[in-house]
């Protein structure tokens, strides 16, 4: 905590000028331990990777979770804002600045990537964002909500800090459900609000062996009923066409519906 702090021993003043939690009278020589109770740091995420657009990434985090073709609806990129508080025992607390949309999916921990202050050159997709909204930098109140998380109450917190992070909002709907996910710009992480059990296999897998046995079959009674070879191999080879023909445009089917 910058500013003065008064000796717990003699009650001597002292200016602080950094966020060290200890230091030593120059009075009494008692030593001292300050909790950090006032925002020392607020910070933007600074990953920029734009190689894929964001919709591009919710469909591929979908499609990797077995749960393609779904119907995105883009909202406009706004700012999301975490407080994060961590005790000497090394106890984390998270929290968002301001309540979020019911309908929206929430921030849960810090995405992975570089942080900057917000006084350094921003990433490239923060153009794209309004500005941040206006939130008291006063960390008194996040800390006494964090102490409620924590093992030890008394444990003398050591960092608090504000960080910012654009995100992409989306409406996903599949299978008649309709929920929110979060693209994190700058990464390839998505978060979903809930995901539905992705569509079993099984259902695929039996229409493709029925296929089979009835192309299989049908081969066998064509051999059956044919005697002339000529005729006989004319009409399998076409029946096997006709399968392979049908597993191509089912297979086409699938692809498409998995984009």
């Amino acid at each position: 905590m910058r500013g003065v702090v008064r000796c717990d021993h003699c009650g001597a003043p002292h200016r602080r000028e950094t966020a060290s939690t200890r230091f030593r009278c120059d009075w009494c020589g008692g030593d001292n331990r300050v909790e950090v109770i006032r925002l020392a740091e607020e910070l933007v995420l600074a990953a920029d990777d734009r190689t894929r657009d964001p919709a591009t990434r919710v469909r591929d985090e979908l499609g990797s979770r077995g749960l393609g073709g779904a119907d995105l609806t883009a909202h406009p990129p706004r700012w999301v804002g975490l407080w994060q508080v961590v005790n000497e025992d090394g106890e984390e607390f998270l929290g968002p600045v301001r309540a979020t949309m019911t309908a929206e999916p929430v921030l849960r921990a810090l995405p992975a990537g570089p942080l900057r202050t917000t006084d350094e050159e921003p990433p490239s997709w923060v153009s794209a964002l309004s500005e941040r909204p206006p939130v008291d930098r006063d960390g008194e109140a996040v800390v006494e909500a964090a102490r409620a998380t924590f093992d030890d109450a008394e444990s003398p917190v050591v960092l608090v800090r504000l960080v910012w992070t654009g995100v992409a909002p989306f409406t996903v709907g599949y299978s008649g459900r309709t929920l929110g996910a979060l693209q994190i710009l700058g990464t390839d992480r998505v978060v979903f609000e809930s995901l539905p059990e992705p569509q079993s296999s099984s259902p695929l897998v039996k229409e493709r062996l029925l296929a089979f046995l009835l192309f299989a079959m049908g081969a066998v009674a064509v051999g059956v009923a044919v005697d002339h070879p000529g005729p006989r191999f004319a009409l399998e080879l076409g029946w096997l066409g006709l399968g392979a023909l049908y597993w191509m445009i089912r297979r086409d089917r699938d692809l498409r519906g998995a984009r």
